[in-house]
């Protein structure tokens, strides 16, 4: 086993071209794989930083048929009718 990593390295060596593309092709794909793994965790696989996030909702609003996400002084408005809030 020696020997055979004795001779890479001198093979290495001998060919620093090869060697120089062959090390920046293993980093960039280190690095991409990392990135983009790292990504994916963040997004879907971690969980979210909320006390009870099954438990999350989203408001819409309809106008003209069309959906419309509302603001969370809206939301208030629409639950409390006295506020001025409440002509959305």
């Amino acid at each position: 086993m020696i020997r055979n990593l004795q001779y890479a390295v001198r093979q290495l060596i001998k060919s620093p071209v090869f060697t120089l593309t062959a090390a920046l092709t293993l980093a960039l794909g280190i690095g991409a794989n990392t990135a983009i793994f790292t990504v994916v965790y963040a997004t879907l696989l971690a969980p979210m930083p909320y006390p009870e996030p099954d438990q999350l909702v989203m408001v819409w609003s309809k106008i003209q048929g069309d959906r419309n996400g509302i603001s969370a002084g809206g939301f208030y408005g629409l639950e409390k009718p006295d506020t001025p809030f409440s002509k959305i």
